[in-house]
């Protein structure tokens, strides 16, 4: 890694920085949307963005997805009568109904991971106020978002690690631009009554454009091009399926590779004969397995130090306690930040170990596996009956990593 570091953040903190005149709300149109009027679970079904610019920076947290959705019967016609009457969709709200997302530049995928899983893992424990904002836009909450009518407008947060920077994505230097790729899932990951398909219609991401002065562009761009990099902190999400043996004990295996930092690890189970069930909500699929003991191995290094962490559904807590204790860094402050649905264990349980939490700056200050004698993760559990292959462990490890943007180039640094 070069030595010449560009420092970078913009707008500038103090209040000076940046005014009014300087920021404009924009919308980006999918550049495939040539190809068909609209974008089907059943056909064309990626949503292809690119935001490129001489002048303007992205200022990504200030940004949404907004579209229009209709339900439709195999033969494309919206639904009507009795059909729409009884059309259900998932309690996470649309998000489900995207299956993955990626961000690249250029030929460089900067992240790219499951959506609706990993976001509503997420979502099953956000605050109560979060989730009447997401009902309002998402239809988070709501089974019924197609009431008396077969098309509905969306507005959706775009949740990943890049889109949620504070400082404003610098297009300027990054010479492939930058590409977000939405991919529609098939219709049963948001419907749970049959729809034959959906399309969606009108798609934009309405964003907040930063326009620097003209001196400070040129500036940051001419020393990207002189070789100095400009480092942008990110994190990246590598997820691992484990079907269980028939055994009272689990051996999830994570081969991560070499990382300065881990940031968290986390488990959850889900069946697959209840998964492939059109009626269940595959947001509410998450349950303990019957667990009863588990440890986590990173680094050469297992937690707890000895004996395990003992869990037994809700009579038990401390699972639930340690795994959201690590991430929040203060048991005073668990209430503040983590919100337990009455279905927690049944619906929306997971467990694991966040390495950072809010009092060591969260990025980059986890557990690094350069130098161990292994860098897999493990995780071992012990259930209450045996584990059938029907079920399955999702286990999601988050690790830091750094986007260098120098000259043409684009590169993760994994270890820094």
């Amino acid at each position: 890694m070069t030595s010449q570091i560009l420092s970078y953040r913009y707008p500038f903190t103090n209040p000076s920085g940046i005014t009014a005149n300087q920021e404009q709300w924009v919308q980006t149109t999918p550049s495939n949307a040539s190809t068909a009027t609209s974008f089907t679970s059943n056909g064309n079904s990626n949503l292809l963005f690119n935001f490129s610019s001489n002048s303007q920076f992205l200022r990504a947290h200030q940004s949404f997805l907004t579209f229009n959705m209709t339900v439709r019967d195999a033969a494309g016609a919206p639904l009507t009568g009795a059909a729409l009457a009884a059309t259900r969709n998932s309690y996470q709200g649309v998000s489900a109904a995207f299956s993955r997302v990626t961000v690249r530049s250029g030929a460089t995928i900067i992240e790219s991971f499951q959506y609706a899983d990993q976001l509503g893992l997420y979502l099953a424990t956000i605050r109560p106020d979060k989730q009447r904002w997401l009902s309002l836009t998402e239809s988070f909450g709501k089974t019924d978002a197609f009431a008396g009518t077969a098309t509905r407008k969306f507005c959706m947060q775009i949740f990943t690690s890049l889109f949620t920077q504070t400082s404003a994505l610098p297009l300027p230097c990054l010479p492939g631009g930058l590409e977000l790729d939405f991919q529609l899932a098939g219709s049963s990951s948001f419907f749970t009554t049959d729809v034959p398909q959906f399309t969606i219609e009108s798609p934009y991401v309405r964003w907040c454009a930063v326009i620097p002065d003209v001196s400070f562009t040129l500036a940051l761009v001419g020393a990207c091009a002189a070789n100095r990099s400009l480092y942008l902190p990110l994190s990246e999400l590598r997820s691992y399926r484990t079907a269980g043996l028939n055994t009272t004990n689990m051996l999830i295996n994570c081969p991560v590779g070499s990382y300065s930092s881990v940031d968290s690890v986390t488990t959850a189970f889900y069946d697959m004969p209840a998964y492939n069930t059109l009626a269940n909500d595959k947001y509410l699929r998450w349950h303990d397995a019957g667990l009863r003991t588990w440890t986590i191995t990173a680094a050469d290094v297992t937690n707890p130090s000895t004996r395990t962490f003992n869990h037994n559904g809700p009579d038990d807590p401390e699972t639930a306690l340690i795994t959201f204790l690590s991430d929040t860094g203060s048991i005073h402050t668990l209430d503040s930040t983590i919100y337990l649905q009455n279905n927690f264990y049944t619906n929306s349980f997971r467990f694991g170990l966040t390495f950072t939490s809010d009092n060591e700056g969260n990025w980059a200050s986890g557990m690094s596996l350069v130098g161990a004698a292994s860098t897999n993760i493990v995780v071992e559990t012990l259930h209450a009956n045996p584990v059938p292959p029907t079920t399955i462990a999702l286990s999601t490890v988050v690790c830091s990593v750094l986007l260098e943007i120098s000259g043409t180039l684009l590169t993760i640094h994994r270890v820094f």
